[in-house]
């Protein structure tokens, strides 16, 4: 028998549980209804709460759409792996779309990415081992939306925070980024 996991989400939250910063929260603001209601389409089963009735949750198999409430799913840590990569590239692909990414990256010809593939960023040994602790630390972790502090970079690589912050401002906006909201460092995919 698989083991369930509880994912518990709302509508305002939705986004922040997929891992999507400030900024991309707010731009995916007005589709968090859409979402919730596709996610409740799958017809899992399901138990809902409502904000003031926190200690009551009802069961049913037949999902239905209240705003304002927060649904909880008993899933397989793999269909919840499922669903949320599955909500993500949706959540990201509506993203390009809206930003004009989509159409601009059409035009790209092979040329141009053959010529970006050339010119990779040099990293030097010190970022490659703080990088690879960055995917270490990430990996460690059961959260999706997981992303390590300097400090705690600092502690895997024995090293210094100064230090880390060191090395990784010259491939900020290239090969990492720092969220100052959550004080974390993310590596672009």
């Amino acid at each position: 028998m698989t083991a369930e996991t509880r994912f518990s989400f709302g509508r305002d939250d939705l986004f922040k549980k997929l891992g999507f910063n400030a900024h991309e929260r707010r731009l995916l603001q007005g589709k968090s209804d859409d979402f919730v209601r596709a996610v409740l389409e799958v017809k899992l089963p399901e138990a809902r709460e409502r904000p003031a009735e926190r200690d009551r949750a009802a069961s049913t198999s037949s999902p239905l759409y209240i705003p304002g409430v927060r649904y909880h799913l008993n899933l397989s840590q793999a269909a919840k792996t499922a669903l949320l990569g599955s909500l993500g590239i949706i959540a990201k692909a509506f993203l390009l779309q809206n930003s004009g990414l989509l159409e601009a990256s059409v035009t790209l010809s092979s040329v141009a990415i053959a010529e970006l593939i050339r010119q990779p960023t040099r990293l030097s040994n010190r970022q490659r081992r703080i990088l690879d602790a960055i995917y270490e630390l990430k990996r460690a972790s059961p959260y999706p939306s997981y992303w390590p502090s300097t400090e705690q970079i600092a502690e895997k690589v024995d090293l210094l925070a100064e230090e880390v912050d060191k090395e990784l401002k010259p491939i900020l906006n290239k090969v990492v980024n720092y969220e100052s909201e959550s004080r974390t460092w993310e590596v672009n995919l």
